[in-house]
């Protein structure tokens, strides 16, 4: 196909609207099960469990211990993610208080199948000390050594081994119902595509894969989350009903330069949101860096965690933490959600705007991303250019809108938005449609207290323009954030 438009963006829209209206594409929706709807815990590469315990503990104990926590501070965790340390692989790595090795080798598994040197009780002897939550289970290629290759016929390969039949993997999707699991995150995707030879072979061996684990996956009333995903990946879920995210970029603090991460993720999001897809940006440490530490490498915080945080919150899917015992900041949490724990999103992921497609990481000017919730627009400045220097832009909105400042709380009508970040430095707008009695104009921000102010979730409005709070059980009574012209912004 040949696509033109007046935009990159529709152009992108018109091509996923063309493969989703030839499969007939059903997605599950926003708020699909646990992990999709209120912010989860993970302990999967940048967390600060992986592979992690604390001193004197083991990891049960430790998992327990930080769930007893969040409950005990309020912090609306609802899902559990267990990573590849829960399983044997071809190399079988250490879980101790040290950590693991910053490297990820890609060695295959050998058994999906808990460790019994890690959880001598299981998973649900794990899931019981964690109060029993809704887990997400990860899963990768399998090591050409696994025993799993006397069964059957496989194709092998040096890196990984795959089942000619893919209905094999329905032992593991009966395991995970067997065992409190809401979701099986399939991760290194493109190990599976390019480490077995013999499964691109042939076109639609990976696409049977695939359909079998969405099979499997509606058959054991489960859901697939995809990671190190290509876009063939992303493409073939048009068809795959199970999928309720894929996460758009490399593993939490896995690069020495967050802003890698920030800018890819916002770039894939673009593929990902015309194809309806919502995603996950992976976990993130709410809690800033202590007083005095300098640098990323700590497990004490994040230098940026406002900016994980909102990056999160507006991925439109999945929002989960990673911190260690004694550092969560339940405030940066609460912006994402409402206190019952319900995610307040946007109607679609954040993506990079069009310029942003072309400059890539650029040195001299900040990138912008949008998305929105109805005809509010929430605008996102970025500081992430390889340099230490600050960068000045503007935005063109097309139209005259009320323009709120979120982190400075000021607001005025503009057709532009123009920003001025330090290293690293971010601005969120949310730009309002203006309306009111005859002679007067005014817009309704939403709630402040959460970066999608205007979230389904937390604000209805009716046909009318009526608008209403969507309150948590037992919630204090919560203003709304309106600007009225000739008063300014108002709560009322």
């Amino acid at each position: 196909a040949v696509i033109a438009g007046d935009d990159v963006r529709s152009c992108i829209d018109t091509w996923g609207a063309l493969l989703r209206r030839r499969a007939g594409t059903v997605r599950p929706g926003r708020w699909p099960d646990a992990l999709g709807s209120k912010p989860s815990y993970w302990t999967d590469n940048g967390a600060a469990y992986w592979y992690r315990t604390e001193p004197g503990l083991d990891l049960v104990e430790t998992l327990g211990t930080k769930l007893d926590e969040l409950r005990r501070d309020d912090v609306p965790v609802r899902s559990v993610e267990l990573d590849s340390w829960f399983y044997p692989h071809e190399i079988l790595r250490p879980v101790a208080d040290v950590g693991y090795p910053e490297e990820v080798p890609p060695t295959g598994m050998t058994t999906w199948s808990p460790r019994p040197d890690i959880l001598p009780d299981g998973v649900e002897g794990l899931a019981a000390r964690l109060g029993d939550p809704p887990l997400v289970l990860h899963a990768r290629h399998v090591s050409p050594s696994s025993p799993y290759l006397a069964e059957g016929e496989w194709w092998v390969d040096a890196l990984a081994a795959h089942p000619v039949d893919p209905s094999f993997f329905d032992r593991w999707f009966a395991d995970a119902a067997r065992w409190g699991a809401t979701c099986i995150e399939q991760d290194w995707m493109m190990i599976v595509w390019f480490g077995v030879r013999d499964l691109r072979a042939a076109p639609g061996r990976a696409l049977a894969w695939q359909r079998a684990l969405d099979r499997s996956a509606t058959d054991h009333d489960l859901h697939l989350l995809w990671c190190m995903a290509t876009p063939g990946d992303l493409c073939a879920t048009v068809e795959l009903d199970r999928v309720i995210a894929v996460r758009t970029s490399d593993d939490y603090r896995f690069a020495t330069d967050p802003a890698i991460l920030w800018h890819w993720y916002l770039t894939v999001n673009r593929l990902a949101d015309a194809l309806a897809l919502p995603v996950s940006k992976d976990c993130f440490f709410s809690a800033p860096l202590p007083d005095g530490v300098d640098g990323d490498t700590t497990l004490d915080g994040d230098p940026h965690p406002e900016i994980e945080a909102l990056l999160s919150a507006m991925s439109a899917g999945v929002v989960g933490i990673g911190d260690r015992i004694g550092r969560t900041d339940a405030a940066i949490v609460a912006r994402c959600c409402r206190p019952d724990g319900v995610l307040v999103k946007p109607d679609r992921p954040l993506a990079i705007d069009d310029d942003g497609l072309f400059l890539g990481r650029s040195d001299g000017a900040p990138t912008w991303a949008t998305t929105n919730s109805g005809p509010w627009r929430y605008v996102v400045a970025l500081h992430a250019g390889d340099t230490d220097q600050a960068v000045a832009g503007r935005f063109d909105l097309g139209a005259e809108l009320l323009v709120y400042d979120w982190r400075r709380a000021t607001a005025a009508p503009a057709t532009s938005i123009e920003v001025e970040l330090g290293h690293r430095d971010w601005a969120l707008f949310v730009c309002c449609p203006m309306e009111g009695p005859a002679g007067s104009r005014e817009a309704l921000v939403g709630d402040p207290g959460c970066y999608a102010t205007m979230g389904a979730t937390r604000v209805a409005v009716a046909a009318d323009g009526t608008p209403t709070l969507s309150h948590a059980p037992d919630e204090a009574p919560v203003l709304l954030r309106w600007w009225i012209e000739g008063e300014g912004v108002v709560d009322r």
